[in-house]
């Protein structure tokens, strides 16, 4: 049995960790680089939510995804799941140039999965589609050339059905780690040996907390691997969801969890990475109180006795959600050194929420994502 290992930061360490005004912060500019190209079935781009994102060489790839093309879905509006695969070359930066092509495809439509770049790829782990929760697992691979049809490598699949989980690579090991399954949220970490003859899954330290929808961000500090685990939430049988402002540190070589200082407000489906080797940067996400108030209708929907009082409460729900103001707009920054927290300017641009940023060179790529609830952005924002 695995059991689950947590150190306590003492009080003077936590007071330490407060918010402070007086230390430099570094400056963080951001731009909103291009746009995803139009899709090609629907004749435009609404953007797309839960793609696998990565980065191979130069080129920004953006698989897959789900929105809702046609109506909103407290206006009945069905999810669509997609297959599409964007290739951005990045390598001339200021001449943004897509490759979409019906060769390049997703083997099935898919999104809500987890994305980690290898030096060789992307790889892409569970999600869900029309079908339900999927296990599967794969590296999308380029071809000799950018232009060339990409290539899709089978991996062991899952040892569960997965979806809002998140993944982490250190070394040559993938780290998948909570998640949504067909029963529940998950607090199984599991791992993957990418450069093993046989890769087979196996179980690490299991999380301190069931978790979905949180962010992974893979470190190395003072020459030894981190991942740090920003918020996140748990969906719970008949009662709202629990949102998480928990920060957690897994020590990959001790194989257990290290409790952080907290965040100053709880924090889901944000988007998150290291920024200059210090720095934790973490922006967007869903900080929870528009939330609880759509889900205390829906739960109220469940118990609702007859037809009108049903339909009642769905008007509510729409009136809601048509309103949603979008989501946090302040930049967190974490100091790896100090364990200081601080903020930057907030972002200038409308927050996304259940995407994935990637870091190219001195870059922070943060593409598409949900902006609101029910509405997503195609815009591919670069901050540097």
């Amino acid at each position: 049995m695995i059991h689950v290992h947590i150190l306590l930061l003492s009080a003077l360490f936590c007071l330490k960790a407060t918010f402070v005004t007086a230390q430099p912060t570094p400056t963080l500019t951001w731009n909103s680089y291009t746009q995803l190209p139009a899709q090609s079935t629907l004749g435009h781009q609404p953007g797309v939510a839960g793609a696998f994102t990565g980065v191979i060489g130069d080129n920004l790839l953006v698989a897959g995804g789900a929105n809702f093309p046609f109506e909103m879905p407290w206006d009945g509006g069905k999810k669509i799941f997609w297959n599409d695969i964007y290739i951005l070359s990045l390598a001339e930066k200021g001449s943004p140039r897509w490759i979409y092509t019906d060769k390049n495809k997703l083997p099935v439509p898919m999104a809500y999965g987890a994305s980690v770049s290898i030096p060789n790829g992307v790889v892409c782990l569970g999600g869900e589609n029309e079908k339900g929760i999927s296990n599967q697992a794969f590296i999308i691979k380029q071809g000799q050339s950018i232009e060339q049809p990409l290539v899709i490598q089978t991996l062991p699949a899952l040892p569960i059905p997965l979806r809002n989980h998140c993944a982490g690579l250190v070394g040559s090991t993938i780290f998948v780690l909570g998640g949504e399954t067909t029963v529940g949220v998950s607090n199984y970490v599991y791992k993957l040996n990418l450069d093993a003859s046989i890769p087979v899954w196996e179980q690490a330290t299991m999380l301190p907390m069931a978790l979905s929808h949180q962010v992974c961000i893979p470190v190395k500090q003072d020459g030894k691997d981190y991942l740090y685990m920003v918020g996140g939430r748990k969906k719970n049988d008949h009662s709202l969801t629990t949102f998480y402002n928990s920060l957690l540190c897994y020590d990959v070589e001790k194989n257990t969890w290290i409790k952080k200082p907290d965040l100053p407000f709880a924090l889901s489906a944000a988007v998150g990475a290291i920024w200059e080797q210090k720095y934790l940067v973490v922006v967007g996400g869903d900080r929870g109180e528009h939330f609880a108030k759509a889900e205390t209708i829906l739960l109220s929907i469940e118990r609702a006795n007859n037809k009108e009082e049903v339909e009642k409460l769905r008007g509510q729900l729409a009136a809601l959600q048509s309103s949603h103001p979008g989501f946090s707009k302040t930049v967190l920054l974490y100091n790896l050194e100090t364990s200081q927290r601080t903020t930057s300017s907030d972002l200038p641009f409308p927050p996304p929420a259940t995407t994935t940023a990637v870091n190219w060179k001195n870059y922070l790529i943060v593409p598409s994502g949900e902006i609101r609830a029910g509405i997503r952005t195609p815009v591919i924002l670069l901050c540097h």
